[in-house]
């Protein structure tokens, strides 16, 4: 799969969870990632903004040995209750299987005190959506495999 159709199935995966978690329950809430991989922990544990301006990313875990290539982040006007006005992603690549990455992430994020909403298996890509604290804030998992490594991106979301 080429980097093109990656980006596209990440986009189309993120239209489907945001429509799913609009329909049954609220968006999630995490701020925009630290310059290191892990942002100070926040009294509740939640998507609090840290220190350095961004969504706390202390719950949510990156898989081991995995290289960040890519990150970013979009703010918009919350309309209603329940909509994500913050989002924060960050895009990994490593040797290990799809597989392998995806059953970390299914054991990893409960112990992090998320609850998964919906996983996803399109062959080529697989994703989970969980949400904490009241709905309030949503992280995905996505996991793909394109030419011999395997791709994982991670999104965060915050009301």
């Amino acid at each position: 799969m080429t980097e093109t159709k990656w980006v596209v199935l990440v986009v189309v995966a993120v239209l489907l969870s945001a429509a799913f978690v609009g329909c049954g329950g609220a968006a999630p809430s995490a701020e925009g990632p630290a310059p290191s991989d892990t942002a100070p922990e926040t009294p509740s544990g939640s998507g609090t903004p840290s220190s350095t301006g961004g969504l706390a990313w202390n719950d949510v875990p990156v898989y081991p040995g995995a290289g960040q290539v890519a990150r970013g982040s979009w703010v918009e006007p919350q309309q209603d209750a329940g909509e994500l006005s913050r989002v924060e992603w960050r895009h990994y690549q490593t040797g290990d299987s799809k597989s392998k990455v995806f059953a970390y992430y299914q054991s990893a994020m409960p112990g992090k005190g998320w609850q998964m909403m919906m996983e996803m298996d399109m062959g080529e890509l697989s994703w989970l959506v969980y949400t904490k604290n009241d709905e309030k804030d949503v992280a995905w998992v996505y996991v793909a495999e394109d030419d011999g490594k395997t791709l994982l991106h991670l999104m965060r979301g915050s009301e």
